[in-house]
C-alpha cells in the first residue's frame, strides 16, 4: 500500500470510537467449532484488533498486523482491556512478507489481495485452518463501498485456495453485506 493508503487507515482510525465494533466478525463466532482448539494464529490487515482479540480469548497466540499503526494501538489497548496478549505488527502488505509460520489459523477478513495467496497457504500448518470473508461484486448493488478492485467474483474464493479443503463456504447476504466466505484446511500429510 502505498502512504496515502497508510494514512488514510491512520485517519479513519483516529476516532475515539472502534470503526467495525469491538466485536469480533460474526463469522469467527458461528463458526469457532472449525477451528483448533489453540495454537499460533495470524489475523491479516487486523485493523482494530477485535477478531484477534476473539482468538487471543479462545487461547490462541495471536500475530496481528496491520498498515495503521493507530489501529495496531487500539488493537493492543482492546487486547489490555480484554486481559489478553497479542502481538501486533506494521506490516505493508504490498512491500513485505507475512510473519515466520507456520499458523493454526490464519484469518483475513476484508482484506483482498490476491499475490499474497500463495503466501497464505504456506503460512498454514499442517492441519491448519484459513478463514477469509471478502465482500463480492453483488455488494456493489447494497453499497458504493468498498470499491470494485476490493470485492472478489462469485466463487473466486474457492479458485483461490485449491490445495485447501473446504469446511465452509457461502456466499450470500450476511449483516447487511454480500460476502464470500471461506473456511478451509490445509492437508495434515
Amino acid at each position: 500500500m502505498s502512504e496515502a493508503d497508510r494514512l488514510k487507515w491512520d485517519a479513519r482510525y483516529s476516532t475515539g470510537d472502534y470503526v467495525y465494533g469491538a466485536q469480533p466478525a460474526p463469522l469467527l463466532v458461528e463458526q469457532r467449532a472449525l477451528l483448533p482448539d489453540g495454537g499460533r494464529a495470524l489475523d491479516i490487515a487486523c485493523g482494530e484488533g477485535r477478531n484477534a482479540v476473539y482468538l487471543a480469548k479462545q487461547g490462541f497466540e495471536v500475530d496481528a498486523i496491520d498498515i495503521s499503526a493507530v489501529g495496531l494501538r487500539k488493537a493492543r489497548e482492546l487486547a489490555e482491556g480484554n486481559g489478553v496478549e497479542i502481538r501486533v505488527g506494521l506490516h505493508d502488505l504490498e512491500q513485505g512478507s507475512l510473519p515466520e509460520g507456520p499458523f493454526d489459523v490464519v484469518l483475513c477478513i476484508h482484506y483482498k489481495q490476491r499475490d499474497l495467496v500463495d503466501a497464505i497457504s504456506e503460512a498454514l500448518a499442517p492441519g491448519g485452518v484459513l478463514v477469509v470473508e471478502i465482500a463480492t461484486v453483488d455488494n456493489l448493488e447494497l453499497h458504493k463501498h468498498p470499491s470494485r478492485r476490493f470485492l472478489v467474483a462469485r466463487n473466486e474464493l474457492l479458485a483461490w485456495f485449491p490445495t485447501l479443503r473446504p469446511l465452509h463456504y457461502r456466499e450470500g447476504v450476511f449483516h447487511g453485506s454480500h460476502v464470500a466466505q471461506l473456511i478451509a484446511q490445509k492437508p495434515s500429510g
